[in-house]
């Protein structure tokens, strides 16, 4: 599988709901799939995205996937270590 690189720039942060076209299922699922790349999943995490790529609106697709990108664009936050905390 070919590394999947992420966007210049995440989804979000969404003072109201996105707005747009409609996304559908095969391009949702691309798209969640690319910001949970090397993510280890179950078969109950599978098949939760699939649900959400199904059944969810766009705007609030749009906001599942800003919040995945951006929590991956964040990336670890060594100084929580230091204070006590647990890596993410």
């Amino acid at each position: 599988m070919d590394p999947i690189s992420l966007p210049e720039q995440p989804h979000g942060p969404y003072p109201r709901p996105p707005r747009g076209l409609f996304i559908g299922f095969d391009q949702r699922s691309t798209m969640l799939h690319g910001g949970l790349h090397g993510v280890k999943l179950g078969a109950f995490d599978r098949r939760t995205i699939d649900w959400l790529c199904h059944w969810c609106d766009t705007p609030t697709f749009l906001v599942v996937l800003g919040l995945v990108e951006r929590a991956r664009h964040a990336g670890p936050h060594p100084q929580q270590a230091e204070q006590g905390g647990r890596r993410c």
